[in-house]
């Protein structure tokens, strides 16, 4: 039996770009680390 709350796609996802937001609100606030975090935040979502 497949367990849906392992292979639920759309929560993986959300919780991948909830992720991502939290790395880049950490990160020094240095132009490449704002230029990367952009980028990641724009592809994650």
């Amino acid at each position: 039996m497949i367990d849906n709350k392992t292979f639920s796609l759309e929560e993986r996802t959300f919780e991948f770009a909830r992720d991502c937001r939290f790395l880049v609100r950490d990160l020094k606030r240095t132009i490449s680390n704002r230029e990367d975090g952009k980028q990641l935040v724009r592809s994650s979502g």
